[in-house]
């Protein structure tokens, strides 16, 4: 753009945990000006180069995807709705849900699991006989079947509860082993390892080089002319 409006947005939110934007339009429009001094915007300018070559120079390191979760502690629950089902109906209920509600989103989910020792007595439900626990759908899903689809599977239940279940698939072993406290959950280690997750591409990487490039360049031109950066 033209010398008052120069400015470089860079939208890398699918890159980074925080899209950011540099600004690059003049701050100093004369020696006068009480709230900035020629010198402090030339520091100023100087230092956001730094800032933006350290991140030229290590993108590869310093920048993570948002998608990519890693850390046992980056777990997040979503709400399901759960069927008590006797043993005996168990295979029933899996025919009924993979015909109606096969949910491919949460298939790194266990569809039925034992009840753990006391569960039933904290959900305060009271059955006879060897039963299951199947994980029908998420609320939404759920009400939006069929109304006699739903009543089919229903009548398969003793009774139907909420739970709280991983929202997201492991994406290490850590994270497999600890998550599967909370339910038991299938788990694929990505295909070429975690460094195939978790590292960029370098087609990514040049874009982004090429990105820092441009933003430092209208920066020194910016420091150059007069004018120190702003953002």
């Amino acid at each position: 753009g033209d010398a008052n409006s120069r400015f470089a947005l860079f939208d890398l939110g699918r890159f980074v945990r925080f899209p950011f934007v540099i600004s690059l339009a003049p701050r100093c429009h004369s020696v006068d000006d009480g709230n900035c001094k020629p010198l402090n915007c030339l520091i100023e300018a100087e230092n956001r180069h730094m800032a933006m070559q350290t991140l030229v120079d290590g993108g590869a390191d310093v920048l993570e995807r948002v998608d990519v979760r890693i850390k046992v502690e980056d777990l997040e629950f979503m709400e399901v709705v759960c069927g008590l089902v006797p043993a005996k109906s168990a295979s029933a209920v899996i025919a009924q849900l993979a015909s109606h509600l096969p949910i491919p989103e949460l298939k790194f989910l266990k569809r039925i699991r034992k009840p753990k020792d006391g569960e039933l007595d904290k959900l305060k439900i009271q059955v006879e006989g060897v039963h299951v626990i199947a994980m029908i759908a998420s609320p939404a899903a759920w009400e939006g079947l069929e109304d006699e689809d739903r009543q089919r599977i229903k009548a398969l239940c003793s009774t139907l509860f909420t739970a709280q279940v991983p929202a997201f698939a492991p994406n290490t072993r850590e994270q497999f082993d600890a998550w599967s406290s909370t339910w038991p959950l299938n788990f694929r280690p990505p295909a070429g390892g975690m460094k195939a997750v978790a590292n960029f591409s370098e087609a990514e990487l040049d874009a982004m080089r090429g990105y820092m490039r441009r933003a430092i360049a209208q920066a020194e031109a910016g420091a150059a002319s007069g004018g120190g950066g702003a953002g």
